[in-house]
């Protein structure tokens, strides 16, 4: 990959990471809603079985994985999965991605006094050696509420730290994006013709807007990083106050 098509690529993850984190809080908020709908319902006499939350733990889980991928691209950088060790669960949350991508687990088998937990440590195979995932004790809620806390919390502190040194989109670049002919579907023809003929227009246009755009794609990936981490300290509070 050359350095422009290089460039290119750091513009476009960077422009929907924001998109990235809002998924990984949907996610979240999945597991937690179920956690809630089995507490509520742990003394009501129910023999349903079929609780999703296996389906929203694996989707949560690759978030990991994407969010590791688009965090190397954004910041042109190596990150190795060391870099989160301090991130509580990170670990763990890496090997159960692999244990239920790549042979199919299910990794939340238990459920108790109204919460979900993993039963037992895992045992799978990763490149002919025999891999040991030591699971937590507490319950998955608890779990996923303080991986995502300080996942978040890295990622905001890698935000504030590469900040001067992120690429920001030119002229070009915003015009580039309105390039009709790239559109198959939903546009009329001459509604693109429309936008064609007024090219220098809107050139004047993001011209006068262009650090308003910039700095409203900013605060975009500045909230989404503040709603996961609020998400999280709204529950953690109440894990708190009920132990």
């Amino acid at each position: 990959m050359n350095t422009e098509d290089k460039h290119q690529h750091r513009l476009l993850v960077l422009n929907y990471i924001d998109n990235l984190f809002l998924r990984h809080k949907f996610f979240l908020q999945k597991i937690i809603e179920c956690c809630t709908e089995l507490e509520k319902l742990w003394n009501t006499p129910n023999n349903d079985d079929k609780n999703p939350i296996n389906h929203y733990f694996d989707a949560y889980l690759n978030t990991y994985q994407s969010l590791k991928d688009s965090l190397e691209i954004s910041f042109n950088r190596k990150i190795d999965w060391a870099d989160f060790d301090e991130v509580p669960y990170s670990k763990f949350m890496k090997n159960c991605r692999n244990a239920s991508t790549h042979d199919g687990f299910s990794i939340i088998n238990l459920a108790v006094d109204g919460k979900f937990y993993i039963s037992s440590d895992i045992t799978r195979v990763s490149h002919g050696k025999l891999v040991l995932i030591e699971t937590p004790t507490e319950d998955i809620s608890t779990v996923c509420l303080k991986f995502s806390q300080g996942l978040f919390l890295k990622i905001k502190s890698w935000f504030e730290i590469e900040a001067s040194s992120l690429p920001m989109y030119s002229i070009e670049d915003y015009l580039r994006s309105f390039n009709t002919d790239n559109i198959k579907i939903g546009m009329p023809e001459d509604v693109k013709q429309i936008i064609k003929s007024h090219k220098n227009q809107m050139k004047e246009i993001i011209e006068e807007n262009r650090e308003n755009l910039i700095a409203q794609k900013i605060k975009r990936r500045e909230d989404s990083i503040e709603s996961v981490l609020s998400l999280c300290n709204e529950h953690l509070v109440h894990v708190t106050a009920t132990i």
